[in-house]
């Protein structure tokens, strides 16, 4: 096999859901924002709150309730934005080859994903095996679960924080972490790799 087919591509079929969730999130906020709005409105008015000639804090409720509602949007662009870039990557999952990891920003997480998507406007990313001083498989972080599972790669010559990692979500992948063990082995050493969770395979299909 020539070194231009040794690769390993793994599908991300669910690489949208959270923008779906966004606009979900989204909608929800801008309906409760106009109700509360109108309703404050209406019972102001109804207090005869409007009729006074002198000002009133209850007077601009409903207008600095429009908060909720522009935040709702906000979040729907984020998510169309999000998922325009997803197309223009044209890439739905992750792609291991001899030169090294590369895939969508959508896949990523954490400071450098933001850099890439927000100050260099870039919708795919690549790793070199050059680059990567450690492949680390993260679990659930967080008392209630707030950060998700990770692939963190602390990259050479960085300070180990969270802006000199790329952090690649791992719920795309259950079902085939041993694979991607397996083919990252023939780049990065056994000192490299450190495992803190248990892989999810296809044969043992849980955590």
């Amino acid at each position: 096999m020539s070194v231009e087919e040794d690769y390993l591509y793994l599908d991300a079929p669910n690489i949208t859901d959270k923008y779906n969730k966004l606009i979900k999130a989204g909608m929800l906020f801008m309906v409760l924002g106009v109700v509360m709005m109108v309703g404050a409105f209406l019972y102001y008015e109804s207090r005869g709150v409007y009729d006074k000639d002198t000002q009133d804090l209850r007077q601009m409720l409903p207008f600095l309730l429009t908060i909720v509602p522009v935040y709702g949007a906000t979040l729907i662009r984020q998510a169309i934005s999000g998922k325009k870039e997803l197309f223009r990557a044209a890439m739905n999952g992750l792609l291991f080859d001899h030169q090294g990891i590369k895939g969508p920003v959508a896949l990523l997480e954490g400071p450098i994903a933001t850099r890439l998507k927000d100050d260099m406007k870039q919708n795919k990313f690549h790793i070199t095996w050059d680059e990567i001083k450690e492949f680390i498989v993260e679990p659930v972080r967080g008392k209630r679960g707030d950060a998700p599972p990770y692939y963190k790669i602390p990259l050479k010559g960085g300070d180990g924080s969270m802006h000199s990692c790329y952090f690649i979500l791992r719920e795309h992948f259950k079902g085939s972490e041993d694979k991607i063990m397996d083919y990252i082995k023939k780049y990065l050493g056994d000192d490299q790799i450190i495992l803190n969770d248990e892989l999810v395979t296809s044969k043992t299909g849980q955590s």
